[in-house]
């Protein structure tokens, strides 16, 4: 046999192997399936080292790779839970130390009945005004022996004054006594009039008139002692004042104001 023939023939068995080969291959181009000996399929993984090997076909490419879902509702993030401010913490009002209300009378020779000059300063035109007795004009005093008695004479002004220091604790006043009044005028026209005063320590600013000014008149007269009982408005706790009894008559017809049993009385917490 010539060369050239052998060559042939080797070249026709190496072609003939190569087809043996592929025919009996367990693996065929179907994806990665062998076929088992009853003709079945039979799924065989992929090579994962193999960059040019199938992806099983059961794998989803997105598995791996979580994404979110674009409905669902986006959390906002933890709300300040709001807290109430504290409580204001209230206290009671500092109970009220007890007080025992009392009554004094805080004027000196309030019923004059020590006479003329005790503790009362006198200004008249018809001399004395704390007067007893005959002196009364024939009256009798409410109490006692002495009463006052201002007017009593045409253009007249008749005044008595006390200086009275009120309490701190002072929570009151109120002046009250007797009064008579008698007159010779002969109308109801107002002549001649009667005033309770509160005044400074000193001079003679009027801080207030008690029962209004003038209190009483000739057209209030009367026939026999009669109370009377005033608020005194201000509020003077602690303080010195003056109290002034002041008659003032015209220049006919006097008329008289007869005063006794006073008090200036301060009411006081003890």
């Amino acid at each position: 046999m010539s060369p050239y023939h052998r060559t042939g023939w080797i070249g026709v068995f190496a072609l003939s192997a190569l087809v043996a080969c592929a025919t009996t291959n367990p693996l065929e181009n179907d994806g990665g399936h062998s076929t088992a000996p009853d003709g079945s399929k039979s799924t065989v993984d992929a090579d994962p080292m193999d960059p040019d090997a199938a992806p099983r076909p059961d794998a989803s490419p997105d598995a791996a790779i979580p994404h979110p879902d674009p409905d669902a509702a986006v959390m906002p993030p933890d709300a300040a839970v709001p807290h109430p401010p504290d409580a204001a913490v209230t206290h009671p009002p500092d109970a009220a130390v007890p007080c025992t209300p009392t009554t004094t009378n805080l004027l000196v020779n309030a019923s004059f009945d020590t006479g003329p000059g005790t503790m009362w300063a006198e200004v008249g035109g018809a001399g004395e005004i704390i007067l007893a007795g005959t002196n009364l004009q024939m009256h009798a005093a409410h109490s006692g022996t002495f009463a006052a008695w201002l007017g009593g004479y045409n253009s007249g002004d008749d005044q008595l004054t006390q200086t009275i220091i009120v309490p701190a604790s002072a929570t009151g006043l109120r002046f009250k006594g007797q009064r008579w009044i008698e007159t010779l005028e002969t109308d109801n026209g107002t002549y001649d009039k009667l005033t309770f005063e509160i005044l400074g320590a000193t001079g003679t600013n009027v801080l207030e008139s008690i029962g209004g000014a003038p209190v009483f008149t000739n057209a209030a007269k009367t026939t026999t002692w009669t109370a009377f009982d005033f608020p005194v408005t201000g509020n003077y706790a602690g303080q010195t004042i003056r109290l002034r009894l002041r008659a003032l008559t015209d220049f006919i017809n006097a008329s008289s104001f007869f005063l006794d049993t006073i008090a200036l009385e301060a009411t006081v917490c003890q």
